[in-house]
């Protein structure tokens, strides 16, 4: 069921081909980045409203990928633990999603955020911009795609 606020948007359109158009504007991207600190935080939200990118927050970090996997969102930014995201992350990667983990590490804390996108252009922006939400602020990241395929 939607929330109220999701009642009053326009609803999300799936991507066109035109090459004009950024890719992240009215993409609708599931969040949870919480792990980001409040710094971080602010650069990722101003990033959202810059590009017009309509912003969901479900909860649950399995739920989110798999809403990522189906399309029913574009994308996820999601920083959880591994326990929590792990059936997510496989069932958006087997639905085709592509799935990057950063590392970093915050007030002595070690995070990982997890990106998930199936469109490519959507992907490849996230993957910048969390990096540089990151990275400003002196925060280790590595990126790493993770790779679930079977020995």
């Amino acid at each position: 069921e939607s929330n109220d606020l999701e009642h009053k948007l326009a609803p999300v359109k799936a991507q066109t081909s035109n090459d004009n158009e950024d890719p992240m504007a009215r993409a609708l991207v599931n969040f949870s980045i919480r792990g980001f600190g409040p710094d971080a935080q602010k650069e990722m939200m101003s990033y959202v409203i810059d590009n017009n990118i309509s912003m969901r927050i479900t909860g649950a970090a399995a739920t989110m990928l798999t809403l990522s996997a189906a399309n029913d969102n574009h994308a996820a930014v999601i920083t959880a633990m591994d326990y929590d995201v792990a059936a997510g992350v496989l069932i958006a990667q087997e639905a085709g999603a592509q799935i990057s983990t950063h590392d970093y590490r915050r007030d002595g804390m070690d995070f990982t955020a997890i990106i998930a996108a199936r469109n490519p252009a959507i992907f490849g922006a996230l993957n910048k911009q969390v990096q540089k939400s990151l990275a400003q602020f002196d925060q280790v990241v590595a990126p790493i795609t993770p790779d679930f395929s079977a020995p």
